[in-house]
């Protein structure tokens, strides 16, 4: 066997092994596949089915303070006949990020973790038979003297979780009994 024949069967060997790789989402119900807006150029994506939630995690390349993928992800949502919530469905009374007050970059939480600044929006999104999808948003940076985030910050992290209507109904029960609890 030549050089030539052995790159042959490398290349058909690679190509099938690459080819065949199984789409996650194959099994999953179509109304959750419509749900996840996706862009076209992502990195890292990862699915997972936990607890009856169907999630997908990855990156993209989008520039703070992300205003053009939070647009995309409404009209995404609104095509489909989602309606975007105002407050946090585990923390009623709440508002989500859309729907405080301020321009955009002042309605993006912030928090630190491991040493990062983290700053997220959450997007909340119900249809009409009571699922929801959560977007969460975050861009992680590391402080330089006073400045944490610029419109150089580009690496926008993402998680989108499809939430059953009986798995949403069970964490809202579970929600309020926690609260109930904490005020008694």
């Amino acid at each position: 066997m030549n050089i030539l024949e052995k790159v042959l069967i490398v290349l058909i060997i690679s190509i099938a092994l690459l080819g065949c790789h199984p789409d996650k989402t194959l099994n999953w119900p179509e109304k959750v596949k419509a749900s996840l807006f996706i862009p076209q150029k992502v990195i890292n994506q990862e699915y997972y089915e936990l607890n009856g939630t169907y999630q997908t995690t990855y990156k993209t390349n989008m520039c703070w303070p992300g205003e053009q993928f939070i647009d995309m992800v409404v009209t995404h949502m609104s095509k489909h006949g989602w309606k975007r919530l105002d407050e946090d469905f585990l923390n009623p009374g709440l508002k989500l990020h859309w729907a405080r007050k301020g321009s955009i970059v002042e309605r993006w939480g912030f928090f630190v973790e491991k040493g990062k600044d983290v700053y997220q929006w959450i997007e909340d999104w119900e249809d009409p038979d009571k699922n929801l999808v959560r977007y969460g948003l975050n861009y992680k940076t590391e402080r330089k003297g006073n400045i944490s985030i610029t419109p150089e910050t580009c690496d926008l992290e993402i998680v989108v979780i499809f939430i059953p209507k009986d798995i949403r109904k069970t964490s809202e029960e579970e929600a309020e009994a926690m609260k109930s609890k904490a005020l008694k």
